[in-house]
C-alpha cells in the first residue's frame, strides 16, 4: 500500500512508515477471549489492520482507522465492570492543577465521578462531554451537566472559558488529534491546563503486547508515548510537565507473565502461577503503563 493513501491524525502532512501489521483474526479472537465481545463487524472483508508512524510526531497509529459505535462502548462497560472506574491514579494528578472554585471541562467524562468530586470538593463549575448515552444518563441523575456533543462542536460557542480542561484516556480512541486537540485548546483560558492521560506504549506493558484486546481497534486508534505526547506541546506551543505512574503489584506480575510468554510459551500459565508471588517483590519496572502530560497554555 502507498503511503500516499496513509496519513498520519495527528500531523496530516508529514512522512509515514508502516512498522507493523496484525491479523484481524486475532484481533476479534483477543476480544472474544478476554471481554465476550464480537467486533467481527467493525473490520468487513480485511485480512490485517496496519500499524504506521509519523516520521516527526511519533505517533503510531492503525490504519485503516476502525473506531468503536455507541453500541460498542455500551457493551464493553458492561462486560467491564471497571471500565469507568470512580478515581484513578491520573485523577490524582489533575487534581493538583486545580484550585477552588475554577471552571472545569472533562472531555469524554464517563459516568461523571471525578466532576462530581470537583464540584462537591473545590465547590467547582464542571461541565463534561460524552457520546455514552447510558453514562450521560448515570451522570446527570446525579445533578451534574454533561452534554452528549464533540469537542469539536461545543468548541464553537465555548472560547477561553475554562481553567482546566481534562480528558482521562480519550486521546487514544480519536480519530483526527490534531482538530481535538486545536478544540479542546480553544476552550482554554490563557494560563490554563490540558490535561491529557494516555495508555503509555513506551511501557513494558504494551510495548510486549500486541494483541492487547484494549489497545487495538476498534477501541484504540491511536498509540501515543512520551515523544509524541511531547511534539503536541512544540505543535501548540505549550509548555508540558510529564508523570508517569507508578509501578503496582499487578503491573509486575503482567509483565512477567509477558516476559513468559516470550521465553516459555507453553509452559507460560503454570510457571507465572507458581512464581508470580516472588515476582512481584522485585523492584523490577521503572513505571506503569499510563502516562500523563499537563499542558500549560501561554
Amino acid at each position: 500500500m502507498s503511503n500516499f493513501l496513509v496519513r498520519s491524525p495527528l500531523v496530516p502532512d508529514e512522512p509515514v512508515r508502516l512498522t507493523q501489521t496484525l491479523s484481524v483474526a486475532q484481533i476479534i479472537e483477543s476480544y472474544h477471549k478476554t471481554l465476550g465481545v464480537d467486533v467481527a463487524r467493525y473490520f468487513a472483508n480485511l485480512q490485517n489492520i496496519q500499524i504506521w508512524e509519523g516520521q516527526d510526531s511519533t505517533i503510531n497509529f492503525y490504519f485503516p482507522i476502525i473506531s468503536g459505535d455507541e453500541k460498542f462502548y455500551a457493551e464493553i462497560s458492561e462486560k467491564y465492570t471497571g471500565y469507568y472506574q470512580t478515581w484513578k491514579w491520573e485523577h490524582k494528578i489533575a487534581w493538583q492543577f486545580i484550585q477552588k472554585q475554577q471552571t472545569v471541562l472533562e472531555i469524554g467524562c464517563g459516568n461523571g465521578y471525578f466532576l462530581e468530586k470537583i464540584k462537591n470538593k473545590k465547590d467547582g463549575e464542571v461541565i463534561g462531554l460524552e457520546l455514552n448515552p447510558k453514562a450521560i444518563e448515570f451522570a446527570q441523575k446525579k445533578d451534574l451537566q454533561v452534554k452528549n456533543e464533540s469537542i469539536e462542536s461545543f468548541c464553537q460557542t465555548n472560547q477561553e472559558k475554562f481553567d482546566v480542561v481534562c480528558a482521562f484516556q480519550v486521546l487514544e480512541h480519536i480519530t483526527d488529534a490534531k482538530t481535538f486537540l486545536e478544540s479542546a485548546l480553544q476552550t482554554l483560558k490563557k494560563g490554563g491546563y490540558l490535561c491529557i492521560s494516555v495508555p503509555n506504549n513506551d511501557s513494558y506493558l504494551y510495548a510486549k503486547e500486541t494483541y492487547q484486546s484494549l489497545n487495538l481497534p476498534p477501541h484504540h486508534t491511536l498509540l501515543w508515548r512520551e515523544s509524541s505526547l511531547h511534539y503536541v506541546a512544540g505543535m501548540f506551543d505549550l509548555d508540558v510537565k510529564f508523570f508517569k505512574e507508578p509501578v503496582k503489584s499487578i503491573h509486575k506480575s503482567l509483565a512477567y507473565r509477558l516476559w513468559l510468554k516470550e521465553k516459555l510459551s507453553a509452559m507460560t500459565d503454570i510457571v507465572w502461577k507458581t512464581t508470580r508471588w516472588f515476582v512481584k517483590m522485585l523492584p523490577i519496572l521503572s513505571y506503569g503503563g499510563v502516562i500523563v502530560a499537563i499542558y500549560q497554555k501561554k
